[in-house]
């Protein structure tokens, strides 16, 4: 027996499955850093001058001993400053990236077969996912591209891609027809 969906639970499954690969592509492309210096990340410049281009040195006393540098002011949230009072180096955190987009891809594949399957949790998971999507792709978005070069432009057209996507689940999830359709 062949039973027919409707063209929004179609599509609301083609675009949670979208942003199941899309999640699962993201740490590959993270691997290709933007680095306009050509230097391993972490490394000081050559020469050993750590001081900005055309940057003057703090100003001060003139007593600078090592670690005695000025505070940065530090923001609301900071997940580096989390990261380092947790001791957790830069290795542990792409670790936990890739774990993130592994966990983010397995809910949104869930969501859709929960969709497929015609659940309403499961549009209630999509609804909760596209807006952990959309503000984890608006950053990027609204950073505009820094560098010209195929990452970068790939890296934005994925975050756009991502946004979109992630907006029209969020607004078809919200919808009394689409919520309508499954039981």
């Amino acid at each position: 027996m062949q039973t027919s969906y409707p063209k929004s639970l179609l599509t609301l499954i083609i675009l949670l499955l979208l942003l199941t690969v899309i999640s699962l592509a993201t740490p590959f492309l993270s691997a290709f850093g933007i680095n306009p210096a050509q230097r391993p990340a972490g490394a000081l410049p050559q020469n050993g001058n750590v001081r900005p281009q055309n940057g003057t040195p703090p100003q001060g006393d003139g007593n600078f001993q090592p670690g005695n540098f000025p505070q940065r002011p530090g923001g609301m949230f900071n997940l580096f400053g989390i990261a380092r009072s947790l001791g957790l180096g830069g290795q542990a955190m792409i670790y936990v990236n890739d774990g993130v987009a592994v966990i983010g891809a397995g809910l949104s594949g869930l969501a859709a077969w929960w969709i497929w399957k015609k659940k309403k949790a499961g549009l209630n998971l999509a609804l909760v996912l596209a807006i952990f999507f959309l503000l984890g792709a608006l950053p990027g978005v609204f950073s505009g591209l820094r560098w010209m070069s195929a990452a970068s432009i790939l890296r934005y057209a994925i975050n756009l891609l991502s946004g979109a996507a992630a907006l029209v689940i969020l607004a078809m999830t919200i919808l009394p027809s689409v919520r309508e359709e499954v039981a």
